[in-house]
């Protein structure tokens, strides 16, 4: 359990460092586009992202259930396995994709308001 414990605290640190790092900024063409407009609508857009799926949130879920599903499996596969190896594996798997999940959807967040408020966003 203990083991389980570290490797979900772990995810989720790892989730956080990615999270911290800053949201995602789009690449817009700019032509004719009002630098301090941009900027002020980039941040209410950032701010907006900040409702969707939180990375760290995503970690934990992603890792819980990953632990669980792991677990199953590697109890059904190697009964005799007391050191639970799908549940490890399941939980650091969970954890990157809860956070890629999260990450994904403030991303998107982001583009579709910008794009909503007429910026022709080229990535």
């Amino acid at each position: 359990m203990k083991k389980l414990l570290v490797l979900l605290i772990s995810g989720t640190m790892l989730a956080n460092c990615s999270a911290t790092t800053g949201f995602y900024k789009p690449v817009v063409d700019r032509k004719g586009v009002d630098d301090a407009v941009y900027e002020k609508d980039l941040a209410e857009c950032q701010e907006y992202a900040k409702e969707g799926i939180n990375p760290v949130t995503g970690a934990v879920v992603g890792a819980v259930a990953g632990a669980v599903i792991g677990t199953v499996v590697n109890k059904v596969i190697n009964p005799r396995d007391k050191e639970n190896f799908g549940g490890r594996i399941g939980t650091i798997y969970g954890a990157g994709g809860g956070a890629a999940a999260g990450i994904g959807d403030q991303i998107n967040i982001v583009k579709k308001c910008m794009s909503g408020r007429g910026y022709k966003l080229l990535t």
